[in-house]
């Protein structure tokens, strides 16, 4: 016989889908089969698979069962297992990371979820593993915040969903832009790229010139959606695509662009204002524009709503 114990972020979830986390080994047929007749129980009685699981209480299988262990030579990510990633800001229940660029958010031995949850160690959930609770593209910088528990996962959603998470990005656009702008378009998306297409869903992103210099310009993006690629798809579709990025019409080279600050606006903020220190090559490009990390992040903090007449 084989015991699992259930903890706290196991704690409402059916009673199947904690068992087909807890023995993942098993096929879902198995499962759902063992709980019918009984060689699945919940502290030691037959029980049904829609029950509630409370912390504490224990799965029992009675069968054969054997754990696979996880090969360690499956991290591919050079020198991954000391990689030092910047922690911005933590609690038992979400840490906010600066993240590096080529890196990975989730799938994949050697991404920064597998970095987190490497870090954090063994978990005692039976059905909750460390997550993103959103997403960077692979090539952009700056803050990202995973959850380490499933009472961080749930809040931080449910902030998204009001939409009380004031996100700002920089970026260097492949054009001058000189005026305070909003850019509206519905996106779709194929092949892992995204168009301008009035079948798709809203995006929304405040923009913010800065400064200029040999036909760049380095911007503020407040976002007012969260779509996948939104940044790089309407600047593109806006005719000042990031420069570098040759996905969408930006040139050779690589993109620069940085998830600058995270800040939740509401009365109950989960987490404090968080500031992600920009790159040592962004900061390069910076000087070249005379702009200071003291006036950007003061932009920053005052950027236009949608609603303003003045946009």
């Amino acid at each position: 016989m084989i015991e699992k114990t259930a903890a706290k972020d196991d704690e409402d979830k059916r009673f199947d889908a904690v068992a087909r986390a807890a023995f993942p080994h098993l096929q879902l047929s198995e499962i759902f089969k063992s709980i019918r007749i009984g060689r699945l129980k919940l502290n030691g009685k037959k029980a049904k698979g829609n029950v509630r699981i409370c912390a504490g209480d224990v799965l029992q299988y009675h069968g054969h069962y054997q754990e696979v262990k996880p090969q360690k030579e499956a991290i591919c990510h050079a020198e991954f297992s000391h990689a030092q990633i910047p922690v911005i800001w933590e609690n038992e229940d979400l840490l906010a990371l600066n993240k590096p660029r080529s890196w990975k958010v989730h799938d994949g031995p050697d991404s920064l979820q597998a970095w987190v949850c490497q870090r954090e160690g063994q978990n005692a959930s039976l059905s909750f593993r460390a997550g993103p609770c959103h997403r960077l593209d692979r090539n952009t910088t700056g803050v990202l915040v995973f959850a380490k528990s499933a009472h961080g996962a749930r809040q931080f959603a449910q902030k998204q969903k009001e939409n009380k998470l004031y996100k700002v990005y920089i970026g260097l656009l492949n054009a001058q832009l000189l005026q305070e702008t909003v850019w509206i378009s519905a996106l779709t998306y194929q092949d892992g790229q995204a168009f301008a297409d009035e079948e798709g869903r809203q995006a929304v992103t405040y923009v913010k010139p800065l400064a200029h210099h040999a036909g760049k310009t380095m911007a503020l993006f407040r976002l007012g959606s969260g779509r996948t690629h939104q940044i790089r798809a309407q600047a593109a579709h806006a005719g000042c695509p990031l420069a570098g990025d040759g996905k969408y019409g930006g040139g050779k080279g690589s993109y620069h662009l940085h998830a600058l600050l995270l800040k939740d606006q509401s009365e109950d903020s989960l987490f404090p204002a968080l500031w992600a220190d920009l790159t040592g090559e962004m900061k390069k490009i910076l000087s070249q524009f005379h702009l200071n990390i003291q006036d950007i992040q003061e932009n920053s903090l005052h950027m236009k709503n949608y609603a303003d007449d003045s946009i």
